[in-house]
């Protein structure tokens, strides 16, 4: 208040500061609940906007790849493949805290968090993988033949990737209303060559995605999809630089609260 008392040469400010005095305390008591109406309908507004309902119920779930969209005679073909190995993914339906995720991300395993969990996948040896919570739909190679894989992780490359055959319609639906979500993975790129190269993707193309993380170079990128990005989730995107440069094995993990 007392930044209106300066006296100024300007006649305008004089009848600001004027009316501003005649004010009384019942007008300025509705200008206060005023501004805190405008606040807290802004504030629901945002709140609406970074929910995840807009998710579609019907796309897969992705390692390794991301397909072009289908439409007429036109068939859906491989388009932002990544290189690399995977050894876990687990999804949950709530944001899981730092204390907890680092018990996760050390052992490996998200048993701890079984009751919040969507999809447990634990990837390696040659066969299709199935989610350990029967929640969601098997992983199984596409592409290539499938190369002979190692007992701690399977690998990714331009030819082979891997997708569920059905949609995750459990796990999207289930995300769409609570609007957290946890995703963890541990991952190895093969090289930072990759330009866009998908590496988990809930996705029914390149067009029209729920989430995808994926490489850049030697950076790491989250996108995701809710009322302020578009279909597609390109922007906004979280870029996590140099995560792929120094080649080794990484512990990932996504956490969301809209």
């Amino acid at each position: 208040f007392h930044a209106w008392q300066i006296k100024s040469e300007h006649p305008e400010t004089s009848i600001v500061t004027s009316l501003f005095k005649k004010l009384q305390v019942k007008d300025l008591t509705l200008l206060f609940i005023a501004h805190l109406s405008l606040i807290f309908l802004l504030s629901f507004i945002l709140n609406q906007a970074t929910q995840l309902h807009v998710w579609d119920r019907n796309f897969p779930l992705l390692i390794g790849n991301e397909l072009s969209a289908a439409w007429g005679n036109r068939v859906a073909k491989p388009e932002r493949p990544w290189e690399g190995e995977v050894s876990q993914l687990c999804i949950a339906d709530h944001v899981i805290l730092k204390p907890k995720l680092a018990g996760i991300l050390q052992t490996n395993s998200c048993r701890s968090i079984e009751p919040f969990l969507l999809a447990d996948y634990q990837l390696s040896g040659n066969n299709n993988y199935s989610d350990r919570t029967k929640n969601s739909p098997n992983l199984v190679w596409k592409g290539a033949f499938s190369l002979p894989q190692s007992k701690t992780a399977i690998s990714i490359d331009s030819d082979r990737w891997l997708q569920t055959n059905t949609p995750v319609t459990a796990l999207n639906d289930r995300i769409r209303q609570t609007s957290q979500f946890t995703l963890i993975t541990s991952v190895k790129a093969k090289n930072q060559v990759s330009e866009g190269g998908s590496i988990v993707a809930i996705s029914g193309s390149i067009s029209f995605r729920n989430f995808v993380l994926e490489q850049n170079g030697s950076d790491l990128i989250v996108r995701l999809r809710n009322s302020l990005s578009s279909r597609n989730a390109f922007h906004p995107a979280m870029l996590v630089p140099d995560v792929f440069k120094d080649g080794k094995y990484h512990a990932i993990a996504v956490t969301y609260n809209g």
